[in-house]
């Protein structure tokens, strides 16, 4: 696991491991596949925000429950758009578990800021989930009328909306939206998009050049091992 190399894992890892054990479920897991958590988002949230000077229950308090709702909308994402005509019912099994684990994932923001007292970070991830759902509505709606360029455009797109709401809360400068946007481009070129190896070689060089640039060792150093997980491996963010 790319994580393991940061200074940081015994504190995302704790934040996994309470993630998890709300959203896990053996009936759930026998019967679908439940998407993976986007490590890359929380390892880079949490950098962000130890930047920020954020102590470890403020960087709490925006990670686990970015890691509930982003796993309950990948959960939805999961869910087939083909008709239900001709599904066995082990697949319509399937689609029913990952709706209903989506929702109850997404839910689980909710009772941990509540119990925490956290009245206006609800009602911002509430607007975060809006903003979600309108750019999903969007891709939706676009159909397959759009060219690969702006396919990608509209799914990059979707992929920073969380990323850059948080972003925008706690006024970040520039370079935090360009590195994250030119990761996600990197994620979505190879994974959904089919990227030759030359345009992925020249986004792992703009990568390095942003991090170089921005001068910060510590960033260069918890961001250098997913480039080299993505050189190296499969060139997916994900684990």
């Amino acid at each position: 696991m790319v994580l393991a190399h940061s200074q940081f894992y015994d504190h995302m890892q704790s934040m996994l491991d309470e993630v998890h054990d709300k959203t896990s479920h053996d009936y759930v897991s026998e019967h679908a596949q439940l998407p993976p958590v986007d490590l890359f988002q929380l390892h880079f949230m949490y950098l962000f925000l130890h930047e920020q000077g954020q102590d470890e229950w403020e960087i709490e308090k925006t990670c686990i429950p970015m890691l509930f709702v982003q796993t309950g909308l990948d959960a939805h994402e999961m869910v087939t758009e083909d008709g239900t005509g001709d599904m066995t019912d082990e697949s319509m099994k399937e689609r029913q578990l990952l709706v209903l684990a989506g929702d109850q994932f997404s839910g689980h923001y909710y009772h941990y800021l509540a119990n925490k007292g956290e009245v206006y970070a609800i009602r911002l991830w509430a607007q975060i989930i809006e903003k979600v759902n309108e750019c999903k509505t969007d891709i939706l709606y676009s159909g397959t009328h759009l060219t690969k360029a702006e396919r990608l455009q509209q799914e990059l797109k979707l992929k920073r909306t969380i990323v850059d709401a948080l972003l925008d809360e706690h006024g970040a400068e520039s370079f935090w939206y360009g590195i994250f946007a030119l990761f996600a481009e990197l994620g979505l070129v190879y994974q959904q998009f089919d990227g030759h190896p030359e345009q992925i070689e020249q986004l792992i060089k703009q990568i390095k050049k942003t991090l170089i640039e921005k001068g910060q060792p510590l960033l260069i150093q918890e961001m250098s091992p997913w480039l080299d997980h993505m050189q190296n491996n499969t060139l997916v963010i994900e684990p």
